[in-house]
């Protein structure tokens, strides 16, 4: 009862942000995804909107009715094609080609939209008022960015995640968030551990959450950078990509060899004068992939993770390989998908994360 009575509180205290104009978040996108995603120890491969995932399946994140651990992928029953996949430590989401979101895996901090039970091992729809353009989640809270342009959260605030300005305790269900800056209207947005980001359609970046400079709070969105056109946020380091594919990180984050990825600021990083397409960091590393196909990656590499035969760490990022379509990083673990459709990964393996079917390290990319 008492839990009851919070939920009902809780609800009672969110109002509804009204549409302040500006920019729309863009339409639903009806195409069905084909991409290599990662979560803490685990990993998803979407094949023309089809899931299949392996690894870690304590709290059911691998969606498939149980959390027997898998070292080989298995399907992922869902009603329709998904649009994009986003995978936190323990839980996951879907959103579908229709702009409706699925999630399972891990509800501790009631990021599956219900209080209700502790996990949930197969899909089950999150309804919100409008379809949905984009999802972002990385611990134990999720965004959903509207068709309309509104941003909509559930899960864990302590570290004023939800951008409400405030660290009021869980969300239960989704509700309307940014009540610290109503008149931001995002067209992406990226979730990270206790961080968030949102991009609007000017190339403005505005972050909240934990700073991950000095590790102090941000209750409210503040501006980063200019001239962005995607981001991506992990737990201790966040990487922008700019015009001209130029990436700019900032945060700090601890090496296996007393060697630290540390920027104060957002900073410009030098991929041997590429241009980058798409970057990824979740926990201690960062990997980016360039319009030539080619892998880049740094920071730690104690578990094999860059990809480059052995464990050392890099503060700055090392070639990798080439042919590379896509690239995911999880806690201590790297995923690709080639250009032939092929799925690799390399580092740490004791869940069976990189899906290989043994638990057997790997320092250089290996296909599944």
């Amino acid at each position: 009862m008492l839990r009851l009575a919070a939920v009902l509180l809780l609800a009672q205290h969110f109002e509804v942000v009204s549409d302040c104009g500006g920019a729309k978040a863009p339409p639903v996108n009806d195409a069905p995804l084909t991409q290599v995603v990662a979560g803490a120890f685990y990993g998803c491969e979407v094949e023309a909107g089809a899931v299949r995932c392996w690894g870690a399946n304590e709290r059911g994140q691998l969606g498939r009715g149980t959390t027997s651990t898998t070292e080989r992928s298995g399907a992922v029953s869902l009603p329709e094609p998904v649009a994009q996949l986003a995978l936190a430590a323990t839980s996951a989401c879907a959103r579908t080609v229709t702009g409706k979101v699925w999630c399972w895996g891990d509800n501790g901090a009631w990021q599956l939209g219900i209080v209700e039970p502790a996990f949930i091992a197969t899909p089950r729809e999150v309804v919100l008022p409008v379809p949905v353009a984009k999802l972002a989640t990385h611990s134990d809270f999720v965004l959903a960015l509207g068709s309309d342009g509104r941003l909509f959260g559930w899960g864990n605030n302590h570290e004023g995640t939800l951008a409400r300005g405030d660290v009021d305790p869980m969300m239960v269900s989704p509700q309307p968030v940014l009540r610290a800056a109503v008149e931001l209207r995002f067209t992406d947005i990226t979730a990270g551990q206790g961080n968030a980001c949102g991009l609007t359609k000017e190339g403005a970046l505005w972050c909240w959450g934990r700073n991950l400079v000095t590790g102090d709070g941000v209750r409210t969105p503040e501006k980063m950078l200019e001239g962005v056109s995607s981001v991506v946020s992990g737990a201790f380091v966040a990487c922008a990509i700019r015009t001209g594919g130029e990436v700019w990180c900032w945060g700090s984050s601890p090496t296996n060899d007393g060697l630290t990825m540390a920027w104060a600021t957002p900073t410009k990083l030098e991929l041997g004068g590429a241009s980058v397409r798409q970057v990824d960091s979740q926990w201690f590393h960062v990997c980016a992939v360039t319009t030539a196909d080619a892998l880049w990656c740094w920071g730690r590499g104690i578990e094999g993770q860059l990809g480059l035969g052995s464990g050392e760490p890099f503060s700055v990022p090392q070639l990798v390989t080439t042919e590379v379509e896509s690239v995911a990083t999880g806690f201590f673990f790297t995923c690709v998908r080639r250009k032939n459709g092929a799925v690799a990964c390399t580092g740490a393996n004791e869940a069976g994360q990189l899906g290989l079917g043994d638990t057997g390290r790997r320092n250089v990319l290996t296909n599944q």
